[in-house]
């Protein structure tokens, strides 16, 4: 019986004096790299107002026409360039460091 006892006593200080403290536990977030195609970074030109002695109401409302569609093409590329830069919102790397606990030799 205390040969028994003896050895569970050894045991158990044998397992406990092996035991190592838990590593902290670092996370480092590293940005994503987002590419924005460069036609996406350009708008067309603003047409020239056409003005002359001859200018009549169908000109003006052609440049009309062209500044509408000037602006709708410039619009249509921030709307997407704000969908790529949304998907990437979340897209981060996360890279986990492991830091020995405190009191602990630090092995390479």
């Amino acid at each position: 019986m205390v040969r028994s006892l003896l050895y569970c006593m050894t045991l158990f200080a044998l397992l406990t004096a092996c035991e190592k403290p838990e590593p902290t536990i670092i996370y480092r977030t590293i940005p994503v790299h987002v590419v924005v195609p460069e036609y996406l970074r350009t708008c067309p030109e603003v047409p020239r107002p056409g003005i002359s002695a001859e200018t009549d109401q169908g000109d003006v409302a052609d440049y009309v026409v062209g500044l509408y569609g000037v602006a709708s093409e410039c619009r249509t590329k921030l709307v997407t360039i704000d969908d790529i830069l949304e998907k990437h919102k979340g897209a981060r790397v996360v890279k986990v460091v492991r830091v020995p606990a405190q009191n602990t030799p630090v092995t390479n």
